[in-house]
């Protein structure tokens, strides 16, 4: 059995799914490299080969939980991104034709590199998608980041957590 074929296994029973890559035509999207997002964080915390768990693998499995949960469909409004300069932003949510959100899924932004690295990426897609409301998810962070008109909202995952679907 090729490891394809077990994975889509796998997403059959809902113990796994696959996330594309965005773009506007479909073939480029078949054709991305697919992320995989477990049902279940224990079984990411379960197969982790390193002593510690990685608590940004974990919580950015637990944000695509959560927007499936809210209703959003992967591969069809539910993407990640890259843009031309091949930074990735985690998700990008599309109603319809537009894309209406960015999120990147960040556990620790202590350190100026990863801060950066996180909203460069959103604000090079925000310009690229055209897209305004912007957000990092970090595990205890709450702040604004400007530039050129465009806002970062960086918040809290419990806080996101709690907010209605779809505000």
């Amino acid at each position: 059995m090729t490891l394809e074929r077990y994975l889509k296994y796998l997403e059959e029973a809902y113990v796994v799914f696959s996330l594309s890559g965005f773009s506007a035509k479909a073939s480029e999207r078949l054709r991305s490299p697919k992320k995989i997002y477990t049902v279940d964080n224990g079984f990411v915390a379960s197969k982790a080969i390193q002593h510690s768990p990685d608590n940004g693998k974990l919580m950015e499995n637990l944000v695509f939980t959560e927007l499936v949960k809210r209703g959003f469909e992967p591969n069809r409004e539910l993407f990640y991104y890259k843009t031309r300069n091949d930074r990735e932003v985690d998700f990008a949510i599309r109603y319809g034709y537009e894309t209406s959100e960015l999120i990147q899924v960040s556990y620790d932004l202590r350190n100026p590199d990863v801060e950066q690295r996180e909203t460069k990426a959103l604000f090079e897609a925000s310009d690229e998608l055209k897209v305004k409301k912007l957000t990092v998810l970090t595990w205890d962070e709450k702040r604004e980041v400007k530039k050129d008109g465009n806002v970062i909202q960086l918040k809290p995952l419990w806080e996101w957590l709690l907010e209605k679907a779809h505000e």
